[in-house]
């Protein structure tokens, strides 16, 4: 009996223990749909001279060990891991070593070779951090520290644009370092507009990289776009970045194609620059003698709209022209006299007309207050003006005259992309002979004898067997 009962509260304390130990979900009580509410951060807001092991977060409940990361609104918060409390709590400037630590009502945030001295360091929590009941924190927040006597003030800011299509590059990477220590960096999310902002630096050089982490393991891989920059702060700087393919590959030709025997396309592997006029461009005949083209190359999407734009214009004009030879004959129908009258003249307008209706209509009143209230709200929702030409891998030129059929050569001299490389590239070109002309129907075939009589139709009695 004695050891049953020794059993039974060895069992018991175990289970004590154990759901002290787990997070669990809370028994019963009425319905929480309130967010968990941040009551004490350590060290304090703008604080200096810090001299603590980690930072802590102190939550007004319990939250969720499982929480993870979700998308912040405009994407502007600072980049962590792929999820979990590691990717909810950020550290910058860091090396990547950083733990963060389940404490219940609380999170902690150490890095792993300590707070380093003479440092402003910004801690962000990202949105996705939940209690037991999943309500989950939807806006980010952040603080600043400083190890050192003060916070500087510098402040690297920008855009970072996807070259290829020619639009800002929303939720992208981007890490400062200097070059002395490239493994210790200050990092930045874009926001939807592709703009970011890395504060409290001190001044120096700086190396600048953006990227659009594709994966999300926060390095630079093979196939992802981005951009490289180099910054001597002394207070503020602005950048614009451009992200593009990071290959060593030139553009090389894909196809030449003949359109409706009036103009030539051509498509690369890899886009060039816009400006890009065709003059390091030839088309070679059978004879390698050169055949001139009617015009430059331009890109084949401005090429397809003007030859829309033309036979658009056609057509009206042949509309145009159709409706008013339609007017004249009516109004040369409507103004010839009948047999006995004379025809008059219409009566001319006058010059002048009175307008009896001299009231504006009316007009929107802007006032200074209402102009300086609309530049702040366009400023904070202006977009980013691209500044560069997309490159263009599809490009069409017209041709002079129609190519006679046989083999032809297209040649590409220094066509260079977007990392600086060319080289000549070459396709060949066979123009068919067109298909013989399908046989019409005959048209002089004897017609059939008019004198045959169908004597059955006449009622001429049937031939006997």
């Amino acid at each position: 009996m004695r050891r049953r009962l020794a059993l039974l509260v060895a069992a018991t304390v175990a289970a004590g223990i154990g759901g002290c130990a787990s997070q669990g979900m809370p028994p019963g009580g009425p319905p929480d749909a309130e967010l968990p509410v941040l009551q004490r951060i350590l060290p304090d807001s703008n604080a200096v001279r810090v001299r603590v092991p980690a930072v802590v977060l102190q939550f007004d409940e319990v939250v969720s060990e499982r929480s993870a990361p979700t998308a912040a609104p405009g994407g502007a918060a600072a980049g962590g891991a792929a999820g979990g409390l590691a990717g909810l709590l950020v550290l910058s400037p860091s090396d990547g070593r950083d733990e963060v630590v389940w404490r219940r009502e609380a999170l902690e945030l150490r890095p792993r070779g300590g707070f380093r001295p003479n440092t402003a360091y910004r801690v962000t929590l990202l949105p996705g951090l939940a209690d037991l009941r999943g309500n989950r924190i939807t806006e980010p927040f952040s603080f600043v520290f400083s190890t050192g006597a003060a916070i500087p003030t510098g402040e690297v800011s920008g855009v970072l644009f996807d070259w290829t299509t020619g639009r800002p590059a929303a939720n992208a990477r981007v890490d400062l370092f200097r070059q002395a220590d490239t493994l210790f960096r200050w990092s930045a999310r874009t926001d939807s507009l592709g703009r970011f902002r890395v504060r409290e630096l001190t001044s120096g050089l700086y190396e600048v990289r953006a990227w659009v982490d594709a994966n999300n393991d926060r390095r630079i891989s093979f196939r992802e776009i981005s951009d490289v920059a180099r910054v001597a702060l002394s207070d503020t700087a602005t950048l614009e970045l451009y992200a593009y393919g990071r290959d060593t590959l030139p553009p090389r030709l894909e196809q030449v194609e003949w359109i409706d025997s009036t103009a030539i396309r051509i498509r690369l592997d890899r886009g060039i620059v816009a400006d890009w006029d065709g003059r390091s461009a030839e088309l070679v005949g059978a004879d390698s003698a050169v055949i001139p083209l009617g015009g430059p190359f331009v890109p084949s999407a401005v090429y397809d709209s003007l030859a829309r734009m033309r036979s658009a214009a056609r057509d009206s004009t042949a509309r145009d022209s159709v409706a008013r030879a339609a007017d004249s004959t009516a109004a040369a129908a409507d103004s010839a006299p009948t047999r006995g009258e004379i025809a008059v003249p219409a009566p001319r307008p006058p010059d002048t007309v009175r307008v009896e209706n001299t009231r504006p209509e009316p007009r929107d009143t802007v006032t200074r207050d209402s102009v300086a209230a609309d530049s702040v709200a366009a400023d904070s929702i202006v977009r980013p003006v691209f500044k560069r030409v997309v490159p263009v891998t599809q490009w069409t030129a017209p041709l002079a005259a129609p190519l006679a059929p046989g083999l032809y050569r297209f040649r590409i001299r220094d066509a260079r992309g977007l990392n600086g490389r060319s080289v000549n590239t070459e396709r060949e070109l066979r123009v068919q002979p067109p298909p013989p002309p399908r046989p019409s129907p005959a048209r002089d075939r004897a017609p059939a004898d008019s004198t045959a009589r169908d004597t059955t139709a006449r009622g001429a009695p049937p031939r006997r067997p």
